[in-house]
């Protein structure tokens, strides 16, 4: 019986973002808790390890913190730490299966916090037990990354809707090993910097790009090919593209071939770009109220599902300005002093706020107001939501605007949650999300869709933002330079 066992630790850190990680609001499966439900791109690991019947799955612990602030040096030696205890207490392992996500980061890391956390795990199984791991294509693989695991399967799809394919993946590249094979990777890191709404891969060039890499998943001695956009936000040195392929043991052509993907990329360099309807927000607005009811819009620049805080009244204030936009619904707001006095004046009370004071992302942009408390409660986690928030939470009616208002961080993707604050999902004429691309359960409503360019750590606008730590020169800021993909060409350094 060969025993496998799964782990993984997911986390897309914005290191712009207030403050640190908050852990309370993050989500843990100790042991055997991961085979309770259908966990992303586990679930996929699963499926694939549960085809071998002389394999024994060994669950040691999967967390899930999404897009957050940076985790201080005490918090993640904390969560590795226990990751690592029972990854030892597991007695002999014959193979180790992660679904990661690849943009963590810890506070004066040296490397990534993946890079990290699976370097231990190495120290922990053992030079000849094989490691594998499924990624988001939005996180980075640097040199410590290939030294140290042995097969890599990456999302290709964004909004993501193919977790359970590269969960399923990962977990086959681990079986390959250990039937013989010896892969070898070579990656190039692309000095291009794009947000994730400017790549998405329903759009080209992303789509015919990411369309490709089949075609070299098909070549002789090609295991996958891979392509991460990386999280273009944070200011460090590995931050940008990257190209990845593996091979069944030449390394040769792994380089070729990295580099053959690294140069196409950067041919189109100037083709990525926002396709879906996108307008400054006073404008935005007004535009979505043209489009047939109801509309979906995103607060891009404080979109905390790209790990921006949540806190800005930015585009609630412009809406309060135009009482034309009549029935406005705003979500997912972090103001914990104005959920407290809403939750002690209680549903039904008149209550005067001041919009924009507890802001932390950007400077304070006070507006006092009256507001009817509409609703209340202590937590928010409804069923069938796969992530919900034990923090209280308040609704209010503020002139025309009903906004929501949360004590910390949450990502509200899916209309459930709206629901679950007596907010009707579909019945206001236009929504406002802090997200960028619409999430899956958003886009599948079919409604209209509009990305507002808001200001915030997760601005698209790049250009605005300070970079000091990012190799350069480096597309968009530098439009005039010139590179070649051997420039950023490295390898698993295995000889």
């Amino acid at each position: 019986m060969r025993r496998i066992a799964v782990m993984g630790m997911s986390n897309e850190t914005m290191l712009a973002s207030p403050g640190h990680i908050d852990l309370s609001t993050s989500l843990f499966w100790r042991g055997e808790e991961i085979f309770g439900e259908e966990l992303f791109l586990m679930r996929g690991v699963l499926q694939r390890l549960r085809e071998e019947p002389d394999v024994e799955i060994v669950p040691i612990m999967l967390v899930r913190c999404r897009a957050t602030p940076v985790f201080s040096r005490a918090q993640f030696d904390e969560v590795k730490g226990e990751i690592l205890e029972r990854l030892a207490a597991a007695g002999p392992l014959d193979g180790v299966v992660a679904a990661n996500h690849g943009a963590m980061e810890v506070e004066d890391g040296e490397s990534t916090a993946d890079t990290e956390l699976m370097t231990d795990v190495r120290r922990i199984v053992g030079t000849d037990v094989p490691i594998t791991v499924g990624l988001d294509l939005h996180g980075h693989v640097t040199p410590g990354y290939l030294n140290q695991v042995d097969g890599f399967a990456v999302y290709r799809t964004a909004p993501h809707r193919d977790d359970g394919e590269t969960g399923y993946r990962a977990a086959d590249h681990l079986m390959r090993i250990m039937a013989g094979a010896k892969p070898r990777h070579a990656a190039v890191h692309i000095p291009l910097f794009l947000p994730g709404e400017t790549a998405m891969t329903i759009y080209p060039p992303a789509d015919e790009l990411y369309a490709m890499l089949s075609d070299y998943d098909a070549m002789d001695g090609v295991v996958e090919a891979n392509l991460f956009i990386g999280f273009a936000w944070n200011d460090l040195p590995w931050a940008g593209m990257h190209a990845l392929v593996t091979t069944d043991g030449d390394v040769d052509l792994a380089r070729k071939l990295a580099q053959d993907i690294a140069a196409k990329v950067w041919a189109r360099r100037s083709e990525f770009g926002l396709q879906m309807p996108s307008y400054e927000v006073e404008e935005g607005l007004r535009k979505a109220m043209e489009m047939q009811p109801p509309v979906l819009l995103s607060d891009s620049g404080d979109n905390v599902t790209a790990g921006a805080f949540g806190d800005l009244t930015l585009v609630l204030q412009q809406a309060l300005d135009m009482p034309e936009l009549e029935d406005i619904v705003i979500v997912n707001i972090v103001a914990p002093g104005l959920v407290d006095q809403a939750r002690q004046a209680g549903a039904g009370a008149m209550i005067e706020v001041d919009i924009g004071a507890e802001h932390l992302s950007r400077p304070a942009t006070h507006r006092k107001t009256e507001a009817e408390v509409l609703a209340t409660g202590a937590e928010l986690n409804p069923p069938g939501v796969f992530r919900g928030s034990s923090a209280p939470w308040a609704v209010l009616k503020i002139g025309h605007v009903t906004a929501s208002f949360h004590h910390s961080r949450l990502s509200i993707n899916s209309p459930q949650l709206l629901e679950a604050m007596g907010i009707d999902s579909a019945a206001h004429r236009l929504y406002v999300y802090k997200v960028g691309y619409l999430h899956p359960k958003l886009e599948d409503l079919g409604f209209g869709h509009v990305l507002l360019l808001s200001d915030g750590t997760s601005n698209l606008d790049l250009t605005k933002l300070d970079y000091h730590r990012i190799v350069r020169p480096a597309y968009p800021f530098d439009p005039d330079m010139t590179w070649s993909p051997e420039q950023g060409l490295y390898d698993d350094g295995r000889g």
